[in-house]
């Protein structure tokens, strides 16, 4: 083994890898920038050939659905000329609560405020109450 060459310490990587792993010099800058340029570019072709995937399949979809027939393309209905029945909002909200929209903040936090004024004038009251106490005076030793 060549003491000189590695460094057992922490790693046991050879001395030069080891001062370079903190990446002071520039040489060591150089070859991290060039790593993470690699490395962003394989993430922009993946990127890349995912979007092509995407539009590819896209346009697969599209034609497909150009070609169908239409009777295939046609819903299918049990019974014709049935009268269905428009959905709205507020057939689905429950009763009384169907205009009621969301506030953000605290609202009417009443009892919050007065439970902060409580506190923060009883804690001014007993600290004024604290100081206003006179000084004890010490009494002189007879001598």
């Amino acid at each position: 083994m060549n003491l000189s060459r590695h460094n057992f310490g922490l790693s046991g990587q050879p001395t030069g890898q080891y001062d370079h792993f903190i990446c002071f010099s520039r040489k060591c800058k150089k070859r991290k920038q060039e790593r993470h340029r690699a490395r962003m570019e394989r993430k922009k072709a993946k990127n890349d050939a995912q979007k092509a995937e995407n539009e590819r399949m896209r346009a697969e979809t599209k034609l497909m659905q150009q070609t169908a027939s239409p009777a295939a393309a046609a819903p299918v209905t049990t019974l014709p000329y049935t009268r269905q029945q428009m959905v709205t909002p507020a057939a689905i909200a429950p009763e009384g609560k169907a205009d009621t929209p969301q506030k953000a903040g605290m609202g009417n936090g009443i009892i919050i405020i007065a439970a902060a004024v409580l506190l923060v004038g009883g804690y001014l009251y007993t600290q004024k109450k604290k100081n206003a106490l006179p000084p004890v005076q010490a009494t002189p030793l007879a001598a």
